[in-house]
C-alpha cells in the first residue's frame, strides 16, 4: 500500500464570518509518467477541504445532525472552530467500503480525482472515480481511504512544479471548448479553475 499526501491549511477568521484556504491538489504517482491528482473540491462541494474540516468532529464523537437556522450560523460556526482540535491520529473522512467515517459518503464523498492524457496539456484531463484506478494503473490499483490528520508543518506549494500550467489558466480547463454549451453538456472535470489544484488564499 503507498501513501501520498499534502499539507492543507484552513484559517478561521472573524468578523466576517468565513474562512482561507492553503494548499494545493495531490499528486498520487502509482507508476512512471501515471499520476493521478486528488483537487481541492469536489463534484458538488467547492470549499470540499474546510467543508470537510467543519462535517468532521476532530474529538471522535459523532456531530450532531441538527439543522441550523441562518440566525444562529455566525454563533454555530464559532462554536464549531472553537470546538476543533485536530487529531494527531489519522481521522478516516472516506474510504472504498462506502464507511466514511463520520461523514456519510452522500453528504460529502470524496474530492474530484482528475488524470491527464497529457500531463502537459489541460485540455485531456479526465476524472478518475474510486474504483477506477485499474483502467489507467493495471489490475490490483485503487484507492483505498481518505484521512486528515494534525500536524504543525508548515504548507509548501510546490504543484506548479509539476502542472507549470496552473500559472496561466484563465477560466476552466475547457473554457474555449465548452463556451455556449449547457452544463449539463459538460463533464465536471473540464470545468475545474486552477482553484481546484491551488489555493493560497491570504487571512
Amino acid at each position: 500500500m503507498k501513501t501520498f499526501s499534502r499539507i492543507q491549511e484552513v484559517t478561521y477568521r472573524r468578523p466576517p464570518r468565513g474562512y482561507t484556504m492553503r494548499g494545493e491538489a495531490v499528486p498520487i504517482a502509482l507508476l512512471p509518467g501515471k499520476t493521478v491528482f486528488m483537487t481541492l473540491r469536489s463534484e458538488t462541494h467547492v470549499d470540499w477541504l474546510a467543508d470537510a474540516i467543519l462535517a468532521f468532529d476532530w474529538s471522535g464523537k459523532a456531530d450532531e445532525d441538527k439543522p441550523v437556522m441562518p440566525a444562529d450560523r455566525d454563533a454555530y460556526d464559532e462554536r464549531r472552530f472553537s470546538e476543533i482540535r485536530i487529531s494527531r491520529r489519522p481521522n478516516v473522512i472516506w474510504q472504498r467500503d462506502g464507511n466514511g467515517g463520520k461523514i456519510p459518503p452522500s453528504s460529502l464523498g470524496p474530492p474530484m480525482l482528475v488524470y491527464f492524457d497529457d500531463i502537459a496539456d489541460p485540455h485531456t484531463v479526465r476524472q478518475v472515480k474510486p474504483g477506477e484506478f485499474d483502467r489507467y494503473f493495471g489490475k490490483g490499483f485503487d484507492l483505498v481511504s481518505i484521512k486528515v490528520v494534525g500536524t504543525d508543518e508548515d504548507v509548501n506549494l510546490t504543484i506548479l512544479n509539476v502542472l507549470p500550467w496552473i500559472a496561466t489558466l484563465q477560466g476552466d480547463l475547457e473554457r474555449e471548448r465548452t463556451f455556449g454549451k449547457p452544463l449539463s453538456e459538460i463533464p465536471p472535470e473540464q470545468l475545474l479553475t486552477a482553484s481546484a489544484f491551488i489555493l493560497d488564499q491570504k487571512p
